[in-house]
C-alpha cells in the first residue's frame, strides 16, 4: 500500500494530510503553527534602518535591505516543512 502526504500550508501554518489509499480519505498528521507569520515587517524588525552619507555630497537616504524580514520568515518556516517531509521521505512514512 502505497501512503500519499499532502501538505497545506501558508506564512501562518501548515497542516499535514496522510491518504493511505483510494476511498479511504485523509488523516490529519500534523498541524504545524507558524504565528510569526502574522507580523509585519514593521512589527518583526522593530529597529528603523540605518541611515548613510552619499560619497560625495551632503545627501543621506536610509539603507535598504536584501531580504524583507516576512519573506525570510517565510523562507525558514518553507525550509522547515521542508525538513518535515523529507524526514518523513527518509522514514519511510
Amino acid at each position: 500500500m502505497e501512503t500519499t502526504w499532502i501538505m497545506i500550508a501558508h506564512r501562518s501554518g501548515a497542516r499535514l494530510f496522510e491518504n493511505k489509499g483510494r476511498g479511504r480519505g485523509f488523516k490529519l498528521v500534523a498541524d504545524i503553527p507558524h504565528p510569526e507569520g502574522r507580523l509585519k515587517n514593521q512589527d518583526i524588525d522593530a529597529d528603523k534602518q540605518g541611515r548613510s552619507f552619499d560619497r560625495f555630497g551632503a545627501g543621506r537616504h536610509a539603507m535598504s535591505q536584501e531580504v524583507e524580514p516576512k519573506k525570510h520568515m517565510a523562507e525558514k518556516f518553507a525550509k522547515k516543512l521542508a525538513e518535515v517531509l523529507d524526514e518523513g521521505r527518509n522514514q519511510h512514512r
